[in-house]
C-alpha cells in the first residue's frame, strides 16, 4: 500500500483512509490488453510503413522570390500593401499583432485595430467514462498557447522568402525563455481575386490575390495548433486555426463499442470532443487616441412579407441591428440568416455616404 492506495490486484482500486483503517472507494476497472504492436498504421513517423500511401509520383513545387518579399521590416514593424502593424508575442496568447493600420490613398493612414490575438481554447469532452469526463482544457488560461509554441527550425509549413521572429518572456524562475524561430512570417499567392470577361468586346481581366501571413504553432498534449493571421490587398483581415497532432485514446475490452466516441483500430477509441478558439479583437476603425465612434452592428438576411411591398412574393433585404452593450452583443451564430458583424466609426463616410 502506497500514500494510501492499494496496488492493482487484477485490475481492483482500493482507496482506504488510513488514519481509520477503512475503505473509502472500490473500483473494479478490469485490465485492458493493447492491441498489438505489429500494426502497420499504429506509428507516425517517417520510418513506419503507412498502410501502403505512396507520394513518389508528386512532382517537385518550388515557391521562388528572386527579388525577395514585397514587405519591409523594421525590428518588429511590418509593412506590406499599404498594411503596416507590429509583431507581439506573450506566453499566454502566443502570437499578438499590434497597432493594424491601413495607408489610404485620399485619407493617409488609417487605423483599423489596436489589438489581435487568440485568447483562449476550450476543449471539452463529451464521454462520460473514467477517466474522460475530467477532461475539459482551457489551453491558454491553464497551460499557455506561447509558452508551448514551436521553434520553426525544426520544420516550418511557411513556404518562399520567410522571416522570423524570435520569442521572449520569462519563466516561472523569473529567467528569460527564448524560443527561436516562434513566428513566421511570408507572403502567398491566393487565387483569384477578381476575374471578369466582357462578351461584348472580348477582352478579359484577371487579378491574383497575393496575402501576407503572420503565424505560429503551439504543441498542447497531443495537438499541435496552428494560428494564422492574413492580411489582404483588398483590405480584408483573416483569422485561421488548423488543428493537427494526434488524438487522445480510451481503450476497449475486445468486441466493445462506445456510444461516446469512435473507434480507430481495434482495442483503441477516440472520445468524442469539441473545440471552441476564441479571439480577442480590439477594434479601433478610423479612432484616434481617446476616441469612442466605434459601434458593432449586426446583419441579419430577412423576407419581406407578402403584401403591397412583396406583390412577387421574391423581396428579401439585410436588416441590421445596433448591438449598444457587452451583455446584448451575446448572440448565436444564424447560418440561415446569413448573421454577421461590422465594427464601423460614426463619423467615417465613404464616397456614397
Amino acid at each position: 500500500m502506497e500514500n494510501g492506495y492499494a496496488r492493482p490486484v487484477e485490475g481492483i482500486y482500493v482507496l482506504v483512509d488510513l488514519q481509520k483503517m477503512e475503505i473509502i472507494e472500490f473500483d473494479d476497472r478490469k485490465l485492458v490488453p493493447l492491441p498489438p504492436a505489429v500494426d502497420p498504421l499504429r506509428n507516425y513517423t517517417a520510418g513506419e510503413t503507412r498502410g501502403g500511401i505512396d507520394r513518389s509520383d508528386v512532382k517537385p513545387l518550388y515557391i521562388i522570390q528572386p527579388e525577395g518579399p514585397s514587405f519591409i521590416i523594421n525590428g518588429n514593424y511590418v509593412e506590406w500593401q499599404k498594411w503596416n502593424f507590429r509583431i507581439g508575442f506573450t506566453p499566454k496568447e502566443g502570437l499578438v499583432i499590434h497597432c493594424v493600420a491601413y495607408v489610404d490613398a485620399s485619407q493617409g493612414r488609417r487605423l483599423i485595430a489596436h489589438r489581435l490575438s487568440f485568447v483562449e481554447l476550450v476543449v471539452p469532452y463529451g464521454d462520460p467514462n473514467d477517466p474522460h469526463y475530467r477532461k475539459n482544457a482551457f489551453d491558454a488560461g491553464e497551460d499557455g498557447l506561447g509558452k508551448y509554441a514551436n521553434s520553426l527550425k525544426r520544420g516550418c509549413d511557411c513556404l518562399g522568402y520567410i522571416k522570423y521572429f524570435d520569442a521572449h518572456f520569462t519563466n516561472f524562475t523569473g529567467g528569460v525563455e527564448t524560443i527561436e524561430n516562434c513566428v513566421c512570417l511570408h507572403e502567398e499567392d491566393d487565387g483569384i481575386l477578381w476575374k471578369h470577361q466582357d462578351w461584348r468586346t472580348g477582352s478579359s481581366e484577371v487579378r491574383r490575390s497575393r496575402r501576407l501571413t503572420a503565424s505560429f504553432i503551439c504543441t498542447l498534449g497531443n495537438y499541435e495548433y496552428a494560428f494564422y493571421w492574413h492580411f489582404y490587398q483588398e483590405g480584408k483581415i483573416e483569422a485561421e486555426v488548423k488543428l493537427t497532432g494526434i488524438l487522445s485514446l480510451g481503450t476497449l475490452q475486445p468486441g466493445e463499442l462506445r456510444k461516446y466516441g469512435t473507434m480507430i483500430v481495434p482495442g483503441l477509441y477516440a472520445p468524442v470532443h469539441q473545440h471552441f478558439i476564441v479571439a480577442r479583437l480590439n477594434m479601433a476603425v478610423d479612432s484616434k487616441p481617446g476616441e469612442a465612434h466605434n459601434q458593432v452592428v449586426e446583419i441579419n438576411v430577412r423576407a419581406e412579407e407578402p403584401g403591397n411591398k412583396n406583390v412577387h412574393n421574391n423581396a428579401f433585404y439585410p436588416e441590421e441591428t445596433l448591438l449598444r452593450s457587452e451583455l446584448q452583443a451575446k448572440r448565436d451564430c444564424d447560418p440561415s440568416s446569413a448573421r454577421h458583424w461590422i465594427v464601423r466609426n460614426t463619423r467615417t463616410l465613404n464616397r456614397t455616404g
